[in-house]
Parts: C-alpha cells; sequence; structure tokens
C-alpha cells in the first residue's frame, strides 16, 4: 500500500495542504477505498473559499472536505462480508458533520478513506467511476 496524502484544510479560510497521512485501518463494519475520483460539491467551495460554518461545515482543524466519492476496496474491517478487495465502489462518508479523527478517517479529499460499508455500493467493471460518482452527486443535488 502507498503512503496516504490528504488535502488538509488548516483552518478556516485557509489554502488547502498537500499533507502525508497515514493510512487509517477500517474497524468492524467499515472499509478502506483507494480513492480514484472524488465528488467536489458546492458546499466544499463555501467552506473552502469563506470559512462557512453553517449546517455541514469542518467541526475542528485540521479538517477534511469531501464526502463522495469512487475507488477500489484496499482492506475490509471485522464482519464484512458484503465487500471484498478489489471491489470497485462508490461511497457517501458524511464526514462534513463529524469532527476530530472520524472527520480525518472519512474526508474523502484523500487517497484512502475510511468508509461505513451502510454507505458503499459496488459499481460494474463496465463502469467508469467518474460518471458513476458525478450521478450519485445529481441525485443528491434533485430536488424532491
Amino acid at each position: 500500500m502507498s503512503e496516504n496524502v490528504a488535502a488538509l484544510v488548516p483552518g478556516p479560510a485557509m489554502t488547502l495542504t498537500l499533507t502525508p497521512v497515514p493510512v487509517k485501518h477500517p474497524a468492524a463494519g467499515e472499509i478502506l477505498i483507494r480513492n480514484y475520483c472524488i465528488a467536489i460539491q458546492p458546499l466544499d467551495a463555501k467552506m473552502l473559499i469563506s470559512g462557512y460554518a453553517g449546517a455541514g461545515s469542518i467541526k475542528t482543524y485540521p479538517g477534511l472536505l469531501g464526502t463522495s466519492a469512487a475507488g477500489v476496496v484496499e482492506e475490509v474491517g471485522e464482519g464484512v462480508v458484503e465487500f471484498q478487495i478489489g471491489d470497485r465502489v462508490v461511497a457517501d462518508t458524511g464526514a462534513y458533520v463529524k469532527g476530530g479523527d472520524t472527520n480525518l478517517r472519512e474526508g474523502t479529499w484523500q487517497r484512502f478513506v475510511i468508509c461505513a460499508v451502510k454507505t458503499v455500493a459496488k459499481v460494474s467493471d463496465r463502469a467508469h467511476v467518474s460518471p458513476v460518482v458525478l450521478s450519485i452527486f445529481n441525485i443528491r443535488m434533485r430536488p424532491y
């Protein structure tokens, strides 16, 4: 496994910093995903550019942006039977509303991200991951 690199936000309205960070290991009910694609959402930009502190803001700094990603399962936690190493997946973590170590584990603006299996879905080997992540992003943004 290669080194993990994260685009950390050091503080409100501060410039992203590419920083080597430890690879986290999944707990029971979690998987580790090697990211190949992330969705940059409007809330990401608001938090990064203006230090937006409304609903969904980063709770502690340094913090990570990003909640949506697509990649390949690298490691599975105890009790995980739905996914295997090598599965192609998409995920949505909810990292914005979590602080401290949980945000640093689940923020998707890093090479390796931890996700609860309940927020992950398999992707067909025939699908390209970029449109899949963008499709999930568009579904989440549509008014109901």
